[in-house]
């Protein structure tokens, strides 16, 4: 007679789930590299800083989440950010699962960027296979510890990005930005009928703040370009970077009607503010701090984010990372 115990039965089953858990994550983590986003990672993006602002001493660490199914990470789309911080000093790290008290032990600034979670994902097949208008899921890549323990983390002095595209990402952030007073539309941002949206000085467009002032002359920022995102709606206190025109409109779904659409004059795509003895900034648009390129047969290659050089998109990354910690502002 063979004897199986309980325990026995319960570590296999652990086990078991563990496994299928990770082969699930594996699969659905490489259908969303397969589609979102469609561009590729600019690989030739090699940043050169004259001066590191962490050369010497102590390195800040950077603590990129990775945990929730995130359409961008250190090592896919959000490479050349980490390769830029890193090239600045700072030290890059990856966080996978939960948040965790372990997890924010030790960093010095955390970073989100585009979270889903498994139901934001299956959001997201939805609409790539057009039954957006169908299928309307509640997606939190968050629950509601996680983004305490990030707002607590913050308010005793953590620093933290926060980073979420159009549907279904601000839908699946949503909880976590409204933990610092943060709404995110989540519909589809555009600016006279171009999903590429330029903020100058000159249109308004870039606003007067530490972070786009810049320690000096040189990291000064006159023109960031964002690729479509959402619009975001600053709590009392916050200071708007980024701000929409009185022609930009956002619309419910990739393929919208003119009727469907709104007006977001007025309205933020980045924000900053303070938050008890830390600090937070808030970006509506993803691809503004990646590089990435298009190529074509018949054209010239379309350059997306800190890899263009007619914007300063590189140097306002930059300039966040410094504002977070205190080196502005």
């Amino acid at each position: 007679m063979i004897y199986i115990s309980t325990t026995d039965i319960s570590v296999n089953m652990r086990l078991l789930t563990w496994m299928l858990r990770a082969g699930l994550t594996m699969a659905v983590a490489g259908l969303t590299w397969m589609v979102w986003p469609s561009q590729t990672v600019d690989r030739s993006y090699a940043p050169l800083l004259e001066h590191p602002a962490f050369a010497a001493g102590a390195r800040p660490r950077v603590v990129v989440d990775e945990g929730h199914l995130n359409a961008h990470t250190s090592s896919g789309g959000y490479r050349a950010f980490a390769r830029l911080l890193q090239r600045d000093g700072f030290r890059v790290m990856s966080s996978e699962g939960r948040i965790t008290a372990a997890a924010l032990r030790g960093a010095d600034i955390f970073v989100t960027v585009n979270p889903l979670g498994y139901i934001g994902l299956a959001q997201h097949l939805a609409n790539l296979a057009h039954l957006e208008r169908a299928v309307r899921l509640n997606a939190d890549a968050f629950d509601a510890d996680e983004a305490q323990r990030v707002a607590e983390w913050v308010a005793a002095g953590g620093r933290a990005l926060i980073v979420a595209d159009h549907a279904p990402a601000g839908l699946a952030a949503r909880r976590l930005a409204l933990s610092f007073g943060v709404e995110m539309t989540n519909w589809w941002a555009e600016d006279r009928s171009r999903s590429d949206i330029t903020f100058t000085r000159s249109n308004g467009g870039v606003r007067e703040h530490p972070i786009t002032i810049g320690r000096t002359s040189a990291e000064r920022v006159n023109a960031v370009m964002t690729f479509t995102g959402q619009a975001l709606k600053p709590p009392p206190g916050a200071s708007v970077l980024l701000q929409f025109s009185a022609s930009a409109r956002e619309y419910p779904f990739r393929r919208s009607h003119d009727e469907e659409g709104r007006s977001v004059a007025g309205l933020a795509q980045a924000v900053a503010l303070p938050y008890g003895r830390g600090r937070v900034v808030v970006l509506g648009e993803a691809a503004a701090l990646t590089a990435q390129r298009i190529d074509a047969a018949d054209a010239a290659s379309i350059l997306i984010g800190m890899n263009r050089r007619d914007v300063d998109n590189q140097q306002f990354a930059l300039n966040i990372v410094h504002w977070l910690m205190g080196l502005i502002g």
